[in-house]
């Protein structure tokens, strides 16, 4: 396996759906972007990013049903994708959903793009359906995952990800780190107003470094295409990712250590900004390494209504 460039790693979304008491479903993949991939090679998200696709049980019955891999249409894609041209090129090595309450299933989801010099530097998106119903009834749920990943430019960079793949072990092992809460939720925000976003939400912000040497992190808010994340329902991506700041972006963190974040939220005192919902992006940069590693954590706004 050769480690791509990635940016988008750890189970920071988790999807959920409900329908009636007792069928529900929640998975751990949301949306995933690996970069640079090598055209004929072979994939393992779980050995790759540290991620295969976690389903659970999240009602009170029986659930039956299938993990399905989904080739979208054209124009479903996020802007400058698209869908991969074989099915084949993405598979699950379980499709059977048989779980009771509170159950996982786990499997790996496997990434193979022909080495053809046409599929070099091309971006490439796919979903993943997880659908389910329980096993004394017919009514059925299911959540939609969204994976995308890019292919490397040129047949040189063959050259640059034997070193990458030494590299790789340490690079894993780096990625033990998290940025919590991964979701967090403001209410009743007034226009102009400046809030500490923990006080305002009743959480504390931190960086976790889980791993047995120092390391240091740098913390920034990010647009939607910047993040390469989408955003949530119901919401809007703030105009400026700049209206969150934190009183430093630089941290370094000792091994095993919690460090607090404080952030600042100010929206500009403008009419129009009332009754809206924001999404701002916070990514959590892990430095000093050759590859970079990035993980994300979402601030969702609800703003004053007038």
């Amino acid at each position: 396996m050769r480690i791509g460039k990635i940016y988008f790693l750890v189970s920071i979304v988790f999807l959920t759906c409900v329908l009636f008491a007792g069928v529900g479903l929640r998975v751990n993949f949301g949306s995933v972007q690996i970069e640079n991939l090598l055209p004929g090679e072979t994939y393992n998200t779980r050995e790759l990013v540290n991620l295969p696709f976690t389903v659970t049980n999240s009602g009170e019955e029986d659930a039956t049903g299938s993990i399905t891999v989904i080739m979208p249409k054209k124009e479903e894609c996020k802007k400058n994708f698209e869908p991969i041209e074989d099915i084949i090129w993405v598979q699950v090595s379980d499709n059977i959903i048989d779980l009771r309450p509170g159950a996982i299933k786990t499997v790996d989801i496997i990434v193979r793009v022909p080495d053809k010099p046409e599929y070099y530097d091309r971006k490439f998106e796919v979903y993943i359906e997880a659908i389910a119903r329980a096993k004394k009834g017919n009514v059925a749920t299911g959540v939609m995952s969204r994976l995308y990943f890019t292919t490397v430019p040129t047949m040189e960079e063959r050259a640059k990800r034997e070193k990458q793949n030494r590299d790789r072990e340490k690079i894993l092992a780096n990625l033990n780190y998290e940025f919590l809460p991964g979701k967090i939720f403001i209410f009743e925000v007034k226009p102009g107003a400046r809030y500490n976003v923990g006080e305002k939400a009743g959480k504390t912000l931190k960086i976790v470094n889980m791993n047995d040497e120092k390391y240091k992190y740098r913390v920034t808010s990010v647009s939607a295409e910047t993040a390469k994340q989408p955003v949530a329902s119901g919401y809007e991506e703030a105009p400026e990712p700049g209206w969150l700041t934190f009183e430093k972006n630089i941290f370094e963190l000792d091994e095993n250590t919690i460090l607090p974040v404080k952030a600042f939220l100010k929206i500009p005192k403008e009419k129009e900004y009332y009754g809206k919902r924001f999404q701002f992006f916070i990514r959590v940069d892990l430095l000093e390494q050759e590859i970079p590693v990035s993980i994300y954590s979402y601030v969702l706004v609800q703003m004053e209504e007038k």
